[in-house]
């Protein structure tokens, strides 16, 4: 089990993979050696940016006048999403308020959590993805913190 206040703070994610059932890495969500962050407040929202290490840039300047190529692989390589969250044993719940992803706006993702020696690791359901069934798994080491004067 692990308690509220246990991850309360910034973690950054220093792994992301997906596992088949039999455990083999099947894929990495958002590219390989993904980073980012996840943010988990005393307020009980939390916040998860995740990007591929090398991303390419757009060939236009515009941002909001990207080709069909450019914004498509943008979007494979980065998730982010923000809402409430609450701890449940081993689990962390996050209720999603927005998404880069659509369909995960107002859906509740559990996530199975332990700490082990500062290190948080997360782990979701089996679910459906490129073609077969598996999960996700995070590993995520503490930022410290930066104090404001």
């Amino acid at each position: 089990m692990v308690a509220r206040e246990e991850i309360i703070g910034t973690w950054e994610i220093t792994a992301c993979e997906s596992r088949s059932l039999d455990g083999q890495v099947s894929a990495h969500p958002v590219g390989d050696n993904a980073v980012g962050y996840i943010i988990y407040n005393q307020d009980g929202y939390m916040a998860l940016e995740m990007m591929a290490r090398k991303r390419t840039p757009f060939t236009e300047q515009d941002p909001f006048d990207a080709t069909d190529t450019d914004q498509a692989e943008a979007y494979r390589s980065y998730l982010s999403y923000v809402g409430t969250f609450e701890v449940i044993g081993d689990r962390v719940i996050h209720d999603v308020k927005l998404s880069s992803y659509p369909n995960f706006i107002g859906q509740t993702i559990e996530r199975y959590v332990r700490l082990e020696g500062g290190v948080l690791y997360q782990t979701t359901e089996p679910f459906f993805m490129h073609g077969k069934t598996q999960s996700i798994h995070l590993v995520l080491n503490r930022v410290e913190a930066k104090i404001c004067v």
